[in-house]
C-alpha cells in the first residue's frame, strides 16, 4: 500500500463487529467498579442493573469477538471503529443511571459538564511575594 491510500479501500463490516465485540469486554469490565461501590453502599437496584449490562456487554462480546476475520486491519476500519466506540459506549454507560432516576441527557452528558479540581502543583504557584 502506497502513502495515501489507506482510505481508499472499503469497510469490512466483519471487522467492525468483531472488534466492537472486544470493546464490549472492556466497557463490561469497567462497569465492574460502579457495580461493586453500589454492592458496598447496598444500592440493590443500581447494582442489578450494572450486573445486567456488565452481563449483556459480555455475552455481546463473546458473540461479536467469534466472528471470523481474515487479514489485518485497515486504517479506515480502525477510524470507523474508534468512532462506533465513542458514540456506543457513553450510550450504553447511560443505561444504569437512566434506570436509577437521572434523566437521559443528564447522565449522558454528566462526564462532560463535571468540573475538575484544578491540579495544585508545586512550580504552578505564583509567587507574588517575590
Amino acid at each position: 500500500m502506497g502513502a495515501g491510500n489507506e482510505l481508499l479501500f472499503g469497510i469490512r463490516p466483519r471487522f467492525v463487529v468483531h472488534y466492537l465485540g472486544r470493546f464490549c469486554f472492556i466497557a463490561a469490565a469497567l462497569n465492574c467498579a460502579p457495580l461493586g461501590y453500589a454492592l458496598l453502599t447496598s444500592e440493590i437496584q443500581i447494582a442489578i442493573s450494572y450486573a445486567t449490562l456488565i452481563a449483556v456487554l459480555t455475552l455481546a462480546g463473546f458473540l461479536l469477538s467469534k466472528i471470523k476475520i481474515n487479514g489485518q486491519m485497515q486504517m479506515n476500519e480502525a477510524m470507523v471503529i474508534v468512532a462506533l466506540v465513542f458514540l456506543l459506549i457513553p450510550l450504553l454507560m447511560t443505561v444504569p443511571q437512566v434506570l436509577a432516576g437521572i434523566s437521559f441527557i443528564d447522565a449522558f452528558l454528566k462526564m462532560f459538564l463535571r468540573r475538575q479540581r484544578p491540579v495544585s502543583a508545586p512550580w504552578a504557584r505564583s509567587n507574588s511575594g517575590l
